[in-house]
C-alpha cells in the first residue's frame, strides 16, 4: 500500500475511520457492465470462459484500458499458492490474447524469474490502484534472475513477450478483471483500501502505523526514494549531541534486505549527501540490487520442495553425515 505524505493535511482519526467504514459497508457485490474491448476476443464485463484446457485453471476476461482504447484478454487465473508457483513453466504456446493473472493483496511488493519457463513473457505488475506500475518485457526464458515490482501490487499479468510494446500497453494503464465469484475488482480495491487504512491504526509489520506517518509528516524530511518505493527522511531538528536521526518507511513489508546498500549507508551516516549526489554512477557491469526473496516466488526451491510437487530423488550415496570423530 502506498505511503502518501499526509504534508498540511490534518487526520481527524474517528470521524475518517468512520467514514472508511461506512464506505466498506456501501460498497455492495455488484456484477461489471458489460462493455466491449476495442481490440481482443471478449469484452470487459462478460462471464467467466470456464476452465483452461492445459493448466485447468479458471479463465476470465480481463480488459487494459490504454488511453481511449480497450484491449480485451482471455487469462487464466492463478490465486493458488501452488498454481502461482508453477505459473507458465513449461508451456509452449500462449495466444496473442491469452495471459495469466496472478492476484495478491496489494500490500506488498512482488518478483517473478522465468525457471522451467520456455515462452518470453512480458511480466506487468498491477498497483493497487489497479493501474500499470511496470512492466519487465521480454523476460528471458529459462532466466533465474528476478524481476521485481515497483512498490506493492494487485495483480501481475503475464502475456506472451512482446506484447505489450505491440499493443500499446504502458504504465499507467488501467486493468480489470473479474474475480473468483464474478464481481468487480473496483469495488474490491475499495473494500481492500479500507481494510489496509484500519491496518495502519493496528499494524506495524507492513509499512508505517499512522502515528508513525504522522509523526514523519510533522518531525521529518522526505530526502528520497528508493526503486521499490521505501521513502527516506531524516529528522528536522538535531539531537542534542547534533546528530540527526535518519528512518525509512518501506513501501510494504516491513523488511531491512529491501533496503537497497546506496541507502544503507546513508541511513548508518556513512555520507550526508543522498545516494544520488553522493555516489558516482552505476557502473555497467553492475547488477541491480535485490532484496532476500526467502518467501516470494523468487525463493529458490529445490525439486522436493512442496511448492515443486514435493517428490524428491532418492539418495545416491553421495552424502556422508557429519559426526565428532569424522
Amino acid at each position: 500500500m502506498g505511503h502518501g505524505s499526509f504534508g498540511r493535511s490534518r487526520l481527524r482519526g474517528s470521524g475518517c475511520a468512520l467514514a472508511m467504514l461506512a464506505a466498506l459497508a456501501a460498497c455492495s457485490p455488484q456484477t461489471q457492465a458489460e462493455a466491449s474491448a476495442d481490440k481482443g476476443p471478449n469484452a470487459a464485463g462478460t462471464a467467466a470462459a470456464g476452465n483452461h484446457p492445459i493448466s485447468g485453471l479458471r479463465v476470465v476476461p480481463l480488459t487494459v484500458t490504454s488511453g481511449d482504447e480497450r484491449i480485451g484478454f482471455k487469462v487464466e487465473v492463478a490465486d493458488t499458492p501452488e498454481s502461482q508457483a508453477r505459473g507458465l513453466m513449461f508451456r509452449t504456446e500462449l495466444g496473442d490474447f491469452e495471459g495469466m493473472i496472478f492476484p495478491y493483496g496489494g500490500v506488498t511488493a512482488q518478483s517473478f524469474w522465468m525457471k522451467n519457463t520456455p515462452l518470453p513473457l512480458d511480466i506487468i505488475f498491477i498497483g493497487p490502484d489497479r493501474r500499470i506500475s511496470n512492466i519487465a518485457a521480454m523476460a528471458e526464458p529459462y532466466s533465474l534472475e528476478s524481476v521485481y515490482s515497483v512498490g506493492p501490487v494487485l495483480g501481475v499479468l503475464e502475456l506472451r513477450g512482446g506484447r505489450a510494446q505491440e499493443l500499446g500497453i504502458e504504465p499507467g494503464d488501467l486493468v480489470e478483471w473479474l474475480s473468483s465469484n464474478g464481481l468487480a475488482t473496483a469495488c474490491e480495491s475499495a473494500n481492500r483500501a479500507t481494510m489496509n487504512f484500519l491496518g495502519k491504526i493496528f499494524t506495524w509489520w507492513d509499512g508505517a502505523t499512522i502515528g508513525t506517518l504522522l509523526w514523519s509528516s510533522r518531525n521529518g524530511e522526505h530526502v528520497g526514494t528508493d526503486v521499490q518505493g521505501n521513502r527516506y527522511y531524516r529528522s528536522k531538528k538535531k539531537t542534542g549531541d547534533g546528530r540527526e536521526r535518519r528512518w525509512v518507511i518501506y513501501e510494504g513489508t516491513n523488511d531491512a534486505s529491501r533496503v537497497p546498500s546506496e541507502w544503507h549507508g546513508w541511513l548508518h551516516g556513512a555520507f550526508d549527501d543522498i545516494p544520488e549526489s553522493n555516489l558516482p554512477p552505476a557502473r555497467i557491469w553492475e547488477a541491480d540490487y535485490t532484496p532476500n526473496a526467502t518467501g516470494t516466488v523468487g525463493a529458490y526451491r529445490p525439486a522436493g520442495a512442496l511448492e515443486m510437487g514435493g517428490k524428491r530423488a532418492k539418495a545416491t550415496g553421495d552424502y556422508e553425515a557429519w559426526s565428532p570423530e569424522a
